[in-house]
């Protein structure tokens, strides 16, 4: 036993309905939610596990073996039952376990349990816990507790024999007593005709015996006539021996007369004692027969009202009807299977009533969606619109009839899917074909409306019906259009004055390092130019031309600082405003850096030039002729494997164009001066610091990080802007430099 002081008790509400399903060997093979919640399992630790597991210690064996008993026999088991929780409690319940069928076959037992009353608790302690002290009197009936009484096996017994038995068992006591009461008065008549034909007997013997003494009489009374006759005719008292005579004779019929009425009285007296006797007989074996006959047809009667009333409650709505009458005959069998028909429609109803009220609750979930919700069916009938998914044909119902005459939003339900569309086949096999969500976008006028199409499937993957999800999102697309472009003007104008910021301070920087540098420069030209002079008074030739090559070498060598400074100063923007501008026809240029980059390209090179001889673009031709020098270096040491440039000379019109260099948004005319490359490209990554100052991508000792930034620089002076096109994922797509010059 269960130290019970150790343990807590839960007690179920009036609502809960605990279900749990088996297959025929007790394995349990589907747990409804509140048996979960009750008995704190999970789904997974039952599942595949027997009833054991949550069986209470002080639950007798007596019990299970009595239900096993009762479903195997197919009957319903109706019993007490304390059951485990998993962590340490107990809690009692009214089960009642009835047989499952699929297509007329038993696979499987149900047990629906509810909670119990107090009392039927408190009896079934006193019952288990007798049964395991082995001093339990009664017996278990289907689960329930009962006494033992007189003639119960017999009772029993007749319980169980069918209607046909017991109507044949009574007939046949019937007739037995017909027969017992005819046999009777049979015998007794018999008895009393032999009495009478004594007594007729007696009195007939006794006549002759009167008759024979007047027939003596008679004879002594003539011979005394003879002899007396003298006397008779002298005396004259012939009255007076016929008086005699005549006494005589009434003395004799009144002793037989007397005789006569005695022998009457005593056969009216015994056939009265016989017939009450056989009356008294006839009394009890009828009133015998009439309580059988009442005991049999209430056996019949009584389980068939009770059947009755079952229905009745069934038909009001109560499924936790109480079934006394048990048996195996017809009644009972129909009685067995109005139990389990109550038990399953107890779970099926309330099972259907929570998924009303869940239901119920999702429609009003629905109800209140801001967007619109249509469900159809299997056969693409609509049957069910929520009010947001009204509002939004509402509003477009007048184009919709443009379209669709018919159309009217007060007119949805019933009507199937495509009649919606102008294609109802293409719908048709859309929503019949759905396997997965499949995202629309409708334009009905001005409105822009999305449609969300989902399948509805079963536990068998198959298309019970589908789900519309309707959503109006034509001012939210309209107020992200706006946001966009102020996003993108915002990120535009940010990056301008980053980008002018980047450059101011690096043209600060530069412009101080060229200062700087330039008056270094300066103190070498002219000590160098100094040593140059001192070396034309050398008496030593060979010691004048030594120094005289050393100054030539630092005077190249100047030179190139002093070229380097002047990139710098033209990144940097210093004295543009005073700048002399030598402008060339701008293919005359292109033909001169041509000419003069064709000899570096070896042969696994091609160079291509597709120029338009009528357009000039206004920039320095000199820093023209080192912009694309500085470009064409660049696309070669792009291709090492070889590959083919182009340049290009044309007039073109853009628009949402921005300059890579200055992030300034472009929408004009233009003239394009483009250099391409059939090379790997630019990555992303490094797209965003190709004008940077010093940055190079080259090795250590190829690359200075100047050429792009000097090119930037004289491209913003002559009012320009560059565009870059690279391709990464595409072969011989390469990277294109176009230069955007001001059309003058």
């Amino acid at each position: 036993m269960v130290n019970i002081e150790k343990e807590y008790e839960y007690v179920m509400a009036e609502q809960d309905i605990i279900v749990t399903k088996t297959d025929l060997k007790g394995v349990i093979t589907f747990v409804n939610d509140e048996f979960l919640r009750v008995s704190k399992y999970t789904r997974e630790k039952v599942i595949g596990k027997k009833h054991d597991i949550f069986r209470h210690p002080d639950m007798p064996k007596e019990v299970f073996d009595n239900l096993w008993q009762t479903i195997l026999d197919e009957c319903t088991w109706t019993g007490i039952v304390k059951n485990t929780t998993k962590d340490g409690g107990f809690y009692w319940v009214q089960a009642d376990v009835t047989s499952l069928y699929e297509d007329n076959k038993l696979v499987g037992f149900m047990s629906v349990r509810r909670k119990p009353a107090v009392e039927d608790v408190k009896k079934a302690e006193i019952a288990y816990a007798q049964m395991h002290a082995g001093c339990f009197k009664g017996y278990l009936s289907y689960g329930q507790i009962a006494k033992r009484v007189c003639f119960q096996s017999i009772r029993y017994k007749f319980n169980n024999l069918q209607i046909a038995n017991k109507l044949g068992l009574l007939i046949i006591l019937s007739g037995a007593v017909i027969l017992f009461l005819t046999a009777s008065t049979h015998i007794n008549l018999d008895e009393l005709n032999e009495n009478h034909l004594n007594v007729i007997t007696q009195i007939q013997s006794y006549s002759n015996q009167v008759q024979e003494v007047h027939s003596n009489q008679l004879k002594a009374l003539e011979n005394e006539n003879q002899s007396l006759k003298q006397q008779i005719a002298i005396l004259s008292n012939k009255d007076y021996l016929a008086e005699k005579g005549a006494l005589k004779k009434s003395e004799e019929e009144r002793t037989l007369g007397d005789f006569f009425y005695q022998a009457r009285t005593i056969s009216n007296l015994e056939l009265q004692s016989e017939q009450q006797k056989n009356l008294l007989i006839s009394f009890i074996y009828l009133t015998l027969l009439i309580l059988l006959c009442d005991f049999i047809i209430r056996s019949i009667t009584d389980p068939l009202k009770e059947a009755t009333s079952v229905l009745m409650q069934i038909s009001s709505g109560n499924y936790r009807v109480s079934i006394k009458h048990r048996s195996k005959n017809e009644i009972g069998r129909m009685i067995e299977a109005l139990r389990s028909t109550s038990v399953r429609l107890g779970f099926d109803i309330a099972n259907d009533k929570k998924q009303a009220d869940e239901l119920r609750r999702v429609k009003v979930g629905l109800d209140n969606l801001t967007k619109g919700i249509v469900i159809a069916n299997s056969a693409r009938k609509i049957i069910y619109i929520n009010p947001a998914a009204i509002e939004i044909f509402a509003r477009v119902e007048d184009e919709l009839r443009k379209i669709i005459p018919d159309f009217s939003v007060n007119n949805i339900i019933g009507k199937n899917i495509e009649f919606f569309h102008r294609n109802p086949t293409y719908s048709i096999n859309l929503i019949n074909g759905l396997t997965d969500t499949v995202p629309l976008e409708m334009y009905i006028g001005d409105q822009i409306i999305t449609v969300n199409a989902t399948p509805i499937m079963n536990a068998s993957r198959q298309r019970i019906g589908s789900v519309a999800e309707f959503e109006n999102i034509t001012e939210r697309e309209n107020n992200r259009l706006q946001l966009v472009n102020t996003v993108d003007k915002n990120q535009l104008l940010n990056q301008q004055v980053n980008q002018m910021q980047k450059v101011e301070s690096l043209s600060r920087l530069t412009s101080g390092i060229a200062h700087d540098f330039n008056n270094i420069l300066c103190a070498i030209i002219g000590y160098n130019q100094l040593n140059r002079f001192s070396a034309e008074d050398c008496i030593d030739g060979k010691l004048k031309d030594e120094i005289l090559f050393n100054t030539e070498q630092v005077n190249l060598a100047s030179e190139r600082a002093v070229r380097l400074i002047k990139k710098m100063m033209s990144y940097s923007r210093q004295n543009t405003a005073n700048k002399e501008m030598e402008v060339k026809p701008t293919h005359e240029v292109i033909d001169e850096v041509l000419k003069m980059v064709r000899p570096a390209l070896t042969s696994i090179f091609q160079l291509n030039a597709e120029v338009d001889s009528d357009l000039t673009v206004q920039i320095d031709s000199t820093e023209l002729h080192q912009i694309l020098t500085n470009l064409i270096v660049n696309a070669r040491d792009a291709m090492k494997q070889g590959g083919i440039i182009t340049v290009y000379l044309k007039k073109i019109s853009t628009q949402d164009l921005i300059c890579n260099a200055c992030i300034q948004k472009l929408e004009r005319k233009f003239i394009e001066l483009s250099i391409s490359d059939s090379g790997t490209g630019i990555e992303e990554s490094i797209l965003s610091h190709v004008f940077d100052p010093f940055f190079t991508t080259k090795p250590v000792g190829e690359g200075t990080g100047l050429g792009l930034s000097t090119v930037s620089g004289m491209m913003h002076e002559a009012d320009g802007h560059i565009i870059i096109d690279s391709n990464t994922t595409m072969p011989n797509r390469g990277t294109t430099f176009r230069l955007l010059f001001p059309i003058i």
